[in-house]
């Protein structure tokens, strides 16, 4: 998780709420720590600037999901993932 807040500027507390919320869906790796890629940090610097226009983080969630489901794969679950950062 440092290294996504080196890159994002965010708090680990922040980090976690936009996880919770479904902003950002890392995966887990087996001893449970999150594992987010590349994809996962371009949302949370998304997240950030979204914030920064005024935006809600109910919101940006529903704008986030849309543009999910507008990508190949749809629903954003389904398309390949970039490399990890922890």
């Amino acid at each position: 998780m440092g290294a996504v807040r080196r890159l994002t500027g965010l708090s680990d507390r922040q980090i976690r709420y936009y996880h919770q919320r479904g902003l950002v869906r890392p995966r887990r790796s087996p001893g449970g720590h999150r594992l987010f890629t590349a994809e996962d940090v371009a949302s949370l610097l998304e997240v950030r600037r979204r914030l920064a226009a005024g935006l809600t983080v109910p919101e940006i969630a529903v704008q986030l999901q849309a543009l999910r489901a507008a990508q190949p794969g749809g629903a954003g679950g389904a398309a390949p993932r970039g490399p990890r950062a922890d």
